[in-house]
């Protein structure tokens, strides 16, 4: 689905990797499946959704 790769800042933050920055050998994510119909909805585990995010500056 095209998400990213975020760092948990353990501050309550988040910090998304660089853009170019992925890890293809780890294939699809389990919402992925479930949306592809190839997993049941029990199997999808728990996640979590980026809210009010601002954009920094890169440094």
């Amino acid at each position: 689905m095209g998400g990213g790769v975020w760092q948990d800042n353990f501050d309550g933050t988040y910090t998304q990797l660089d853009d170019e920055y992925y890890v293809p050998a780890t294939g699809y994510s389990c919402l992925d499946l479930y949306l592809m119909g190839l997993i049941s909805p029990a199997e999808v585990p728990d996640f979590f959704l980026p809210k009010l995010c601002t954009h920094s500056a890169f440094v």
